[in-house]
């Protein structure tokens, strides 16, 4: 350290500029070099100053990567925060509203299989995104026959589940 301190500090601020920073290299180098005494003691003088001076710009280029990688995942998090982790409380909605949604699946279920076959065909495929023209050919009736049959279908569906089916809430996933 008293022979090469002063060039390993040199070269330390050339590529750290804050100090505590600086110092922090500059004893990280000494502590690496006393970890392998027995190898740096047996080099010639000059061959310890470089070893020492290789040490330092190695250990303050790993650290500017390390402080870059650091700013990157700050300025990630910034815009894209992490989800929190659901608490018991959200859990226990999660369980309630799925069971919400068990119960209204289960009675269009039933009102469904209370329709005549031709009915509820007509409402799955149009459940199903299908547009008049699209059921039309599919059943093999005309178009107007299909809207007649949809329009009857809805009736029948109201009349064996008179409750209003609302869509689910979405819930964000975590």
């Amino acid at each position: 350290m008293n022979s090469h301190g002063g060039a390993v500090r040199v070269i330390v601020a050339r590529h750290e500029h804050d100090q505590t920073e600086a110092e922090e290299v500059w004893s990280d180098v000494f502590q690496l070099a006393y970890e392998r005494i027995q190898e740096v003691a047996n080099l010639p003088e000059s061959l310890q100053r470089s070893w020492l001076l290789r040490t330092a710009r190695f250990l303050t280029a790993n650290r500017g990567r390390r402080n870059a990688t650091r700013r990157r995942t700050l300025d990630q998090l910034r815009h894209q925060p992490l989800s929190m982790a659901p608490s018991a409380e959200d859990e226990f909605v999660s369980f309630v509203e799925d069971e919400e949604a068990q119960k209204t699946s289960d009675l269009v279920r039933e009102a469904l299989l209370g329709l005549r076959f031709e009915h509820r065909q007509i409402l799955i495929l149009h459940a199903l995104g299908n547009n008049g023209p699209s059921i039309a050919r599919q059943l093999g009736i005309t178009h107007d026959a299909a809207r007649k049959r949809l329009m009857i279908a809805r009736t029948e569906f109201r009349q064996m589940h008179p409750e209003p089916i609302q869509a689910c809430p979405e819930r964000s996933e975590g």
